[in-house]
């Protein structure tokens, strides 16, 4: 089993050279907030595969944080992890001052994206939705996106995952940087009750926990190839 390790940024620069993943992170970064802030002064740094029991959070960040007895707020933390990173349940950092790096491979239930900035450098296998909210936060996938749901909120990250349902839960856009089979204008038509909160807006958490029960989150016979039928307006690819 592999043990984390509480270093700073010195630490890591005399063994892996993250120029190209700092520059992104800050480009990022300083799109959206205060140059004072500062920016990277802890890793938490895995050498090798992981495998991590439920969601990769900012709880989970905080309880690696307090078994080196350091400041437990997860602040201007890079989580760097040298290898493969499992997760058994959901990705959910969403802190605008945490940046997960990962030189392997993804598996995890979920992903969502938000406030955050996560760099995978080979493939993102995604069990059931890929969640992008707003534009605060971005993520990088050197490899493939495989994951049958995509969903978003007015998010800009123009991430690419073949064979998906890619779903806006925003109005179509022509400056829209993801090509959506279904945008809020359809979506009463398209997606299941279920899925819907009480003002008649998709819940993103309904959606998920529809389609983790292993239900279709659409309304039988609509599906992204086939959208939208005769006489119906919507954006499909």
């Amino acid at each position: 089993m592999i043990s984390p390790q509480l270093l700073t940024p010195g630490d890591i620069d005399q063994r892996f050279n993250l120029e190209r993943y700092y520059t992104n992170y800050f480009m990022r970064y300083y799109l959206y907030f205060d140059l004072a802030y500062p920016l990277i002064t802890r890793v938490i740094f895995f050498d090798g595969d992981i495998t991590a029991k439920g969601n990769l959070d900012t709880a989970w960040v905080t309880a690696i944080l307090e078994q080196f007895n350091a400041d437990a707020a997860p602040d201007t933390v890079l989580i760097l992890i040298n290898g493969n990173l499992t997760v058994e349940g959901d990705i959910r950092l969403n802190d605008h001052q945490l940046f997960l790096l990962v030189m392997g491979n993804v598996h995890c239930d979920v992903l969502v994206n938000s406030y955050d900035y996560i760099h995978i450098t080979g493939n993102a296998h995604i069990k059931y939705v890929f969640y992008g909210y707003y534009n605060h936060g971005y993520i990088e996938v050197d490899g493939t996106v495989t994951v049958p749901y995509v969903l978003t909120n007015a998010y800009s990250v123009p991430i690419k995952a073949e064979g998906a349902v890619l779903v806006s839960l925003a109005y179509a856009d022509k400056s829209d940087v993801i090509n959506y089979d279904y945008t809020r204008e359809v979506l009463a038509d398209v997606i299941i009750p279920a899925a819907f909160d009480g003002e008649g807006n998709v819940d993103e958490e309904k959606f998920i926990e529809i389609v983790k029960s292993g239900k279709s989150p659409l309304i039988d016979g609509y599906n992204n190839r086939y959208y939208p039928k005769p006489g119906k307006t919507g954006q499909c690819r």
